[in-house]
């Protein structure tokens, strides 16, 4: 039965290599960069694009002695900045916009934190009329556990209904807030304690609200019934390292993006999809890379696609490195973004509107840090740029040489996707031979040495694995 068990797998693993995906890389269609008033300095922490084709950004700006709110209104089209506005709390101390969102009738909403009286954060979140830029209402929310505690907003999102959820943290615990969006007055709010922070938030079509961060080092997701604010279940997925967000796609799947550390060195960037129910169904890894890179964002459309945007070093300084994943977590293409002062740059958010176009913002430093906002087209049909570029997702493994052979042969083979490596080989009964373990191998091409002189003459199988890739071939050894 186990020989039997053998070649079925050996079948099946052939049939199910990954072919070459075929899409399109994207171009870069523009690029814009704001510097603050009197170029003091500023950084962008959000996006959101409306129907008219209209992109929002959203961040801080310094005033010259503190930060305040920042909302920036761009033409998505041409990249030309309709208005831009701040917002000062009453304190005239820090305040800071975390994220944006417009609702179907045009309206937009920023959250984020401003620095009360004593001190401390409280939530504030901001309706604003888009044509433009008033100021429609504003709320703000002090937590009520500690009286001096610290409460941000990091995320927010309105339904279909035209309803607004803002999610973050008040201390101890994770704080969740729907809001009537056209009074401003709060419907319900929920607390949930995870001995963590609430990086992110996304609803679907269903009436239902998706909450997600790190909870004591890993992944907690928490599904809300968005209407009577009711939790339908909690996942946790342990060892996934710190949440940074999650998104829903049109049939209502969960993605989280979390960065988990290795060691001083490296980490690996990490996304899990949950179905309806909260099952599993994949986890995909990037990595490993620098220790400090990882996701901030990331925004799913109807097919299931995944747009994610990394804070990624190319070993001098950090860049956005922006991936695009199918619905079962393969790289379609990656996009990396380098400012021609290379200088540190680190995505925050990215939006994709109607038309297929992803707009990626966040901040690049160059002695005073700038709003650096990027717009893909994703539907075009070359790469525009040489840093945009298709991703191979076959592994390929190629024909030991020489092959037959009698003491030694080398194994080639190029790996789409970083990750753990095997290479097995079995003789015809199907009995284990010979495991070597690689460990951890960047994409690319490698090779395997196999010297082995008292190996019997004969057929044998090598079986290649890396992540949820598998290969096999046959090789004959002769004396």
């Amino acid at each position: 039965m186990r020989n039997t068990l053998f070649w079925v797998v050996l079948s099946v693993s052939v049939l199910l290599l990954p072919g070459i995906l075929y899409a399109q890389a994207p171009y870069t269609v523009w690029v814009r960069t704001y510097n603050g008033p009197a170029f003091s300095g500023a950084a962008a922490t959000s996006c959101a694009v409306d129907a008219a084709g209209n992109l929002y950004v959203a961040g801080s700006s310094s005033n010259g002695s503190n930060s305040d709110f920042l909302i920036i209104k761009y033409n998505a089209v041409t990249g030309d900045t309709i208005w831009v506005r701040s917002y000062i709390g009453s304190a005239d101390d820090d305040d800071g916009a975390k994220d944006c969102a417009v609702d179907n009738s045009g309206y937009l909403y920023v959250t984020g934190y401003y620095y009360n009286e004593t001190q401390d954060e409280d939530y504030l979140t901001i309706k604003y009329n888009t044509t433009t830029g008033d100021t429609i209402w504003s709320r703000r929310y002090k937590g009520t556990v500690y009286a001096n505690g610290s409460d941000i907003a990091y995320s927010c999102a309105v339904d279909d209904s035209g309803n607004l959820y803002v999610t973050g943290f008040s201390s101890p615990d994770y704080l969740t807030i729907k809001y009537n969006t056209a009074t401003g007055d709060t419907i319900w709010t929920r607390r949930f304690s995870a001995n963590g922070f609430n990086n992110s938030c996304d609803v679907d079509g269903f009436g239902n609200l998706y909450v997600a961060g790190t909870s004591s080092g890993s992944c907690l997701a928490i599904k809300y019934n968005a209407v009577t604010g009711d939790t339908i279940w909690t996942k946790r997925y342990e060892g996934s390292g710190s949440v940074h967000s999650c998104a829903v796609d049109g049939s209502g799947n969960l993605y989280v993006t979390a960065s988990s550390i290795v060691d001083t060195s490296y980490a690996f960037l990490n996304i899990i999809k949950y179905n309806t129910a909260g099952d599993t169904l994949w986890t995909s890894s990037y990595g490993p890379v620098y220790w400090l890179d990882y996701a901030n964002d990331c925004v799913a459309d109807d097919s299931g696609n995944l747009y994610v945007p990394y804070h990624s070093y190319n070993g001098a300084n950090f860049d956005y490195l922006t991936i695009k994943y199918n619905a079962n977590g393969d790289t379609l293409w990656t996009c990396r973004y380098n400012s021609p002062a290379d200088s540190n740059d680190s995505p925050s958010d990215c939006a994709i509107d109607g038309s297929g176009n992803l707009y990626v913002t966040g901040a690049s430093y160059n002695g005073t840090s700038s709003c650096l906002t990027i717009k893909y087209n994703t539907a075009a049909g070359v790469a525009g740029k040489p840093n945009c570029q298709m991703a191979d997702n076959k592994l390929q493994l190629g024909q030991n040489i020489p092959n037959p052979f009698s003491q030694h042969t080398v194994i080639s083979y190029q790996l789409p996707a970083s990750g753990p490596v095997s290479l097995k080989i079995y003789n015809v009964a199907g009995q284990l031979v010979k495991t070597f373990n690689m460990g951890l191998q960047q994409p690319g091409y490698h090779q395997v040495e196999w010297h082995d002189s008292k190996i019997p003459a004969g057929v044998y199988f090598y079986l290649l694995t890396s992540g949820h890739y598998q290969a096999t071939k046959k090789l004959v050894v002769v004396k």
